[in-house]
């Protein structure tokens, strides 16, 4: 009876976090043949995974997490920070020519372009990623310009 009640635990904590991806995506709780059609599984199967019933296959989970732009780690068992580059590393930062004092966190502005990001095709990703490279020559970490700018 223990393993089971931890299954269903294990479910419930997962539909939880699905349920909070799905809802920063603008994708309403009851909007199953959505979430399904992405993944490539019936209206029925997404419904079992938002409610809890269910867990989706780890291969399942990999597409939810790319497609809803949250770490796979963090959609499978809620481990860390949802969002990948949540947590960037000084070394990462400082590689980059930034001089940075600790670890830093994206902000809601960041994650949002981020999110945004993840969700163009690969087309409009090389044009996104040239906008940026050629802003970051002009406006790059020498720069005495702020955030804000």
């Amino acid at each position: 009876m223990a393993r089971e009640s931890g299954r269903d635990q294990a479910r419930a904590q997962f539909a939880e976090r699905l349920r909070q991806a799905l809802h920063r995506c603008g994708i309403g709780r009851r909007e199953y043949a959505r979430l399904g059609a992405v993944v490539g599984v019936t209206k029925q199967a997404a419904r079992a995974w938002v409610e809890g019933h269910n867990l989706p296959t780890r291969e399942h989970i990999a597409v939810l997490a790319q497609t809803l732009g949250v770490r796979q780690a963090w959609l499978e068992y809620g481990e860390g920070p949802m969002f990948p580059g949540e947590e960037v590393l000084v070394g990462e930062a400082a590689a980059q020519g930034y001089e940075v004092q600790a670890a830093f966190t994206l902000d809601e502005r960041e994650k949002q372009l981020l999110l945004a990001y993840r969700r163009l095709d690969v087309t409009s990703r090389a044009a996104v990623e040239q906008l940026v490279h050629l802003l970051g020559k002009r406006v790059g970490p020498d720069s005495s310009c702020g955030g804000d700018l």
